[in-house]
């Protein structure tokens, strides 16, 4: 059993933006995953925030539907921060075509427990108040 499980940056496959194979990937990760957690383990999951050509933001946590996912899967998001790279040692963060990606300061992890496990109330906190542990 694991206390964190990470997926930083999902992609379903090259060459597609379909959100919809996106939405399959995570919401098969959350079903997945959640049974390898231990007690009071944590999925983590990074998401890009980009800006898109009409300088619109694509936040990947919304076009994804992370939320609905998670919910179908019996996960519940916690928490939500900016990326930290440094929690990663050595992790270098490539695009599908295998080039560094410009940046991830602009990425989120979010944290998803189990509904079961779920001791404090969640929904009144912000998630941007609960502490996500990294393990550092």
């Amino acid at each position: 059993m694991f206390d964190r499980i990470v997926f930083n940056f999902p992609h379903s496959e090259f060459g597609s933006f379909d959100p919809r194979s996106n939405r399959r990937l995570v919401g098969r990760f959350f079903n997945s995953a959640k049974h390898f957690l231990s007690d009071q383990g944590q999925l983590h999951v990074t998401l890009n925030v980009n800006l898109g050509m009409d300088n619109r933001t694509d936040n990947q946590f919304d076009s994804w539907q992370i939320k609905q996912q998670a919910e179908r899967a019996g996960v519940m998001n916690i928490a939500r921060h900016k990326f930290v790279r440094r929690a990663y040692p050595g992790y270098t963060i490539r695009n599908l075509q295998g080039r560094m990606l410009v940046s991830h300061d602009e990425a989120n992890t979010y944290g998803f427990v189990e509904k079961n496990d779920v001791e404090m109330d969640y929904e009144t906190e912000g998630i941007d108040d609960v502490e996500l542990d990294f393990l550092l």
